[in-house]
């Protein structure tokens, strides 16, 4: 049979990116489960605006799932719409993106984080992707749909090329395409999903025709997908119904409702994809840095404090986790709504803090002499022509203290920015409102200033830099790093990372930039960084691309849009961290923010003594 089974595809609506020491070495990996039986497709949900996938590895055990980074992505000139396939012939279906913007597909060899292994032109002039078995030889391959004209390509390799097949089928109108083995014949056909009546159409063969199976979900607010959900050989349809966040799954083509019901493992908008999960390959399902533990009492915390907190958290929608490290060892550790340690968040804005460690290790391995050097001196490539010469007083410590005096429309508003073809141009080409260094305004434009400027004067992209003198030397990792149009790494967000990883960085920097034995970061430039440099109103201060507050006890912090944030109180010998959804509005980052505010003020600061 045709095992092999694609995704279903929909269109996709832009969303703002801001609106806003004991046991060292490596992780242990958990053992493999045992993998579904022979022939049993099996679902998961891929989260466009994370990037990632989550995959059950067997149908009917819910929350036995893994997630997977796809790589990374130019946000200014990508949307990505998840695919599945068995690309190899080896059995086991794997991952891959249909890049919408160049018609391109990228497609992973191994269901692991990492970028994809094969990139493919192909497809029509605004196409949704398919995939299948188009010629019955065990390797699925890839295709497109036009849903204005209803016409179909598809390749009979995975190659670039004209389509081997061409054909027409619809048009249905609002649609998209979807592809399996019906009739158990070993070859897959292709099918359409109406969003208006919430039908599926589908053909016994790939070739225009009328329509051979029809089968009704709807109408509900839902996207489609298929496969051999009893391993009987025939792939059937389901449908993922974004209302309750469940996988409606049917046997048979026969009417009638759904013969499997099961809740998505990852509860939130996504689209579902399908197949036979490997896991083998890259196994990088682990809990980030391997961290000794010890209870609360044993470091001289109050545990019961601690267990409100988690007990208040837990109450929280947004909330994903909550780690406390107290003398070095991690004493509280607790995860909400879905969400595991193996699961990197986006940590939004709390990347600049990571992104003004780089430029202090750059500093010290003179790369530049000092934060009073222009920036227009290290890449004046940017500040040529008939530039404001006030612009070329601005220095690498304006940079860092948010007061370059350049407009910025506001971390809400920055649709411009993303579609111009210069992320670093866009910047420094903005009027000057203020002189340089004398006003604070947030700008995540000059912390990816920031990052083209470290590009330039490592000779690294600034995610290779961070591997190499950051973050493998404390035992970490960033599995997915965006980057520009121009490959420039995205400076101050779409950074993700794990928990317990975040939590070493800010031990990293409670113990003066060195960790067991190795100075990362020079203890100059984590005292100068952290301290109050400038005041951008309120209760808060602001160092150098870090925050500063008080808690019932002084703390210097980073912080994300949505609650990415890393707490080091070095009074109290202490690390928090807590991160939550990431996709919100400024308002809800705001609630989330005073969320873990109060968890602080009410429950572990006093857990701690002080």
């Amino acid at each position: 049979m045709a095992r092999q089974q694609p995704v279903a595809l929909v269109p996709v609506l832009a969303a703002s990116l801001f609106l806003g020491a004991g046991a060292f070495g490596q992780p242990q990996l958990p053992p493999p489960l045992k993998p579904a039986p022979p022939g049993q497709d099996s679902i998961g949900l891929y989260d466009l605006l994370g990037n990632y996938a989550r995959l059950r590895h067997v149908l009917n055990r819910p929350g036995r799932s893994r997630d997977f980074h796809l790589g990374t992505s130019s946000l200014a000139v990508s949307v990505h719409i998840p695919v599945a396939g068995d690309w190899d012939g080896d059995g086991w279906d794997t991952l891959g993106i249909y890049d919408t913007r160049p018609a391109e597909f990228g497609l992973c060899s191994e269901n692991g984080t990492g970028d994809p292994d094969l990139i493919i032109p192909f497809g029509q002039p605004n196409s949704y992707p398919v995939t299948g078995d188009w010629d019955g030889d065990g390797i699925d391959t890839i295709g497109s749909y036009a849903p204005t004209t209803g016409l179909f390509w598809l390749r009979n390799s995975n190659t670039p090329g004209a389509a081997d097949l061409a054909f027409t089928f619809g048009p249905f109108g609002n649609s998209v395409p979807v592809a399996g083995d019906f009739d158990g014949d070993g070859i897959d056909t292709i099918g359409i999903y109406s969003f208006t009546s919430g039908t599926f159409y589908l053909r016994n063969s790939n070739s225009s025709g009328p329509t051979e199976i029809q089968i009704t979900f709807g109408p509900i607010p839902s996207y489609p997908c298929t496969g051999d959900w009893d391993g009987d050989g025939i792939d059937t349809v389901g449908v993922f119904d974004l209302g309750t966040y469940t996988h409606l799954l049917k046997n048979t083509h026969a009417p009638g409702p759904a013969d499997i019901t099961t809740p998505s493992d990852l509860p939130r908008l996504g689209w579902p994809v399908s197949g036979f999960w490997s896991r083998q390959g890259t196994l990088d399902e682990h809990d980030g840095y391997p961290w000794p533990t010890a209870s609360p009492e044993a470091e001289g915390m109050n545990g019961a404090l601690l267990d409100q907190a988690v007990q208040v958290a837990s109450g929280i929608p947004a909330f994903h986790s909550l780690l406390v490290v107290r003398n070095g060892r991690l004493v509280k550790e607790a995860y909400f709504n879905g969400w595991d340690g193996t699961m990197a968040n986006n940590i939004k804005s709390a990347s600049k803090s990571m992104l003004s460690a780089l430029v202090g290790i750059a500093q010290d391995q003179g790369a530049f002499s000092s934060v009073t050097e222009t920036v227009a001196s290290l890449i004046p490539q940017y500040f040529t022509g008939g530039v404001d010469p006030y612009k070329r007083l601005i220095r690498v410590q304006d940079l860092l203290t948010m007061s370059a005096g350049l407009y910025w429309p506001g971390e809400s508003s920055v649709t411009g920015w993303i579609a111009s073809s210069d992320w670093v141009q866009w910047v420094i080409d903005q009027s000057l409102v203020s002189s340089p260094g004398s006003t604070f305004q947030y700008s995540t434009g000059l912390t990816h200033v920031g990052s083209a400027l470290l590009t330039e004067i490592t000779g690294q992209p600034t995610w290779d830099f961070a591997r190499q003198n950051l973050f493998d030397p404390i035992g970490i990792e960033a599995v997915r790093w965006d980057h520009d149009p121009n490959d420039i790494d995205f400076g101050g967000s779409e950074v993700f990372m794990r928990p317990r990883d975040l939590a070493r960085f800010g031990e990293l920097f409670l113990n003066d930039g060195s960790l067991d034995g190795n100075q990362v970061v020079s203890p100059s430039w984590v005292q100068w960084s952290t301290q109050p440099l400038i005041n951008p109103g309120g209760w808060q201060t602001y160092g150098a691309w870090w925050w500063q507050g008080n808690f019932g006890s002084n703390a210097y912090f980073a912080k994300g849009h949505g609650g990415q944030l890393i707490f080091v109180f070095e009074d109290l010998n202490l690390v928090v961290v807590a991160t939550s959804d990431w996709n919100v509005t400024q308002s809800q980052s705001s609630a989330q923010y005073a969320s873990v505010y109060n968890l602080l003020e009410l429950y572990i600061v006093p857990a701690a003594g002080s």
